[in-house]
């Protein structure tokens, strides 16, 4: 499956190289057209984008060699802006674009989170048993982060112990899930794809 999704990555980028290759008008507007396809179709793997990326470079290169040769000074400046474009675009579109918003969002509510359970433990000695219980603690003058509300569209992950707890969070791709833990033993957050640490994939609480 990986292997077929990486081969497909390869054919597209060969194939939008191929088209912009092409002298007639139509070719140049579906070449264009793939071009921009080629761009956004690695965000589909969320933060494994560049196994989109690799191919697709690879499979353009591979066509822009098969052309260079008989093609003019111009043409041959084009391919190679071609996969300089096919290259550099998806982390220009990264870096300009509000993709990882939510993610942001969610990590302001996560440090909400922090807070609020350390005032519920300084409280009542105990760790929250529930996310509702921090969730209201968050409300408490001391914590209260009106720009981060606890409930806004987050997907919760917590699991209190007696001596530490886990917090996070997981954020929905088109293929696949960002989750972010943070240990009370350990500072900071720790991210990555589908690592559910102690949770079920899919898990809310």
């Amino acid at each position: 499956m990986f292997l077929a999704l990486l081969a497909g990555y390869g054919w597209l980028g060969w194939f939008t190289v191929r088209c912009l290759a092409g002298r007639s008008g139509a070719r140049l507007a579906v070449g264009g057209l793939l071009m921009l396809t080629s761009l956004y179709a690695p965000f589909l793997l969320a933060y494994s984008w560049v196994f989109g990326v690799v191919p697709i470079v690879i499979g353009g290169t591979i066509a822009a060699v098969q052309h260079f040769k008989g093609a003019s000074g111009l043409r041959r400046a084009g391919l190679m802006l071609a996969i300089v474009v096919l290259s550099l675009g998806g982390q220009l579109l990264i870096a300009g674009s509000d993709a990882s918003s939510s993610e942001q969002i969610s990590r302001c509510q996560g440090q909400v989170a922090i807070r609020a359970i350390a005032d519920y433990r300084a409280q009542f000695g105990v760790y929250p048993p529930t996310v509702h219980d921090f969730a209201i603690e968050s409300e408490s003058p001391s914590v209260e982060n009106q720009n981060c509300p606890l409930y806004n569209n987050v997907n919760w992950l917590y699991r209190p112990s007696a001596g530490g707890y886990v917090v996070g969070y997981w954020t929905q791709w088109l293929l696949v899930r960002n989750v972010c833990l943070h240990e009370s033993t350990n500072p900071g957050w720790t991210c990555g794809l589908e690592r559910w640490g102690p949770f079920k994939p899919g898990e809310k609480d």
